[in-house]
């Protein structure tokens, strides 16, 4: 089979695979770049960005488990009483209570299954399931809060080089969350650290690569503002 066969065949079938087969057919485009750009020219060229394009449209509208939503702005406003969150590069973000079942960000479907106890109740900040490379968070406490950072395995920025550096202040915590657990052990990836911090400005590093794959959560030490994060949330019970 001549390159632009196979070209040709990785394009067609990325179509209709799941995400492992997706995951592998992309690996293996990626290896075929070089060569295919210098044996076969514009015509392998031309099947590449089909291939990207394609993927992109699969990606945005076919794959069930992503799904943009909107920010709860009465969990935002509720939040900023304990924490106001500030992302560069910008993107949506919004707050919700740390249950079972809660959406793990706001363009995704992956829902958090195993909570350790201590996040239950917690305020779960979600943003997007993947970040730019450079992405800063930095966030203002309100008062004093607990505060959990997760990020996964996989996507992980460059923030276990930050932790190693700061052990006085994070502790790593022994079990974190998972996500999807039904489909795979991508969602047994997250890890987890978690400090005692007083009221004032925190920034994290910027990450050093892209797709990072991030949560924090935050559990504000006084029992008024616990009792408000709770029923201010869709999924109080009634």
């Amino acid at each position: 089979m001549t390159e632009q066969s196979q070209c040709f065949t990785l394009l067609v079938a990325a179509l209709f695979s799941g995400h492992a087969v997706e995951s592998a057919l992309m690996n293996t485009m990626n290896s075929m770049h070089s060569l295919l750009y210098l044996s076969l020219g514009a015509g392998s060229a031309t099947l590449i960005i089909l291939f990207t394009v394609a993927m992109r449209v699969k990606r945005r509208y076919c794959n069930p488990a992503w799904r943009e939503r909107l920010p709860d702005s009465q969990m935002m406003q509720q939040a900023e009483q304990l924490v106001r969150m500030t992302i560069s590069p910008r993107f949506n973000f919004s707050f919700a209570l740390m249950q079972p079942g809660v959406y793990q960000h706001l363009d995704r479907l992956y829902t958090y299954d195993v909570i350790p106890p201590e996040l239950l109740n917690g305020l779960l900040f979600q943003g997007v399931h993947r970040t730019p490379k450079g992405t800063i968070v930095a966030f203002e406490l309100l008062a004093p809060a607990t505060v959990y950072f997760l990020y996964h395995q996989w996507g992980d920025g460059g923030y276990p080089a930050f932790f190693a550096a700061h052990q006085e202040e994070w502790q790593r915590c022994p079990v974190a969350p998972q996500y999807d657990i039904h489909n795979g052990d991508h969602g047994l990836k997250m890890v987890m650290y978690r400090r005692e911090a007083a009221a004032g400005t925190y920034t994290l590093p910027a990450t050093s690569t892209a797709n990072t794959c991030f949560n924090m959560v935050f559990q504000a030490q006084e029992e008024s503002l616990r009792t408000q994060m709770l029923a201010a949330s869709s999924f109080a019970a009634a």
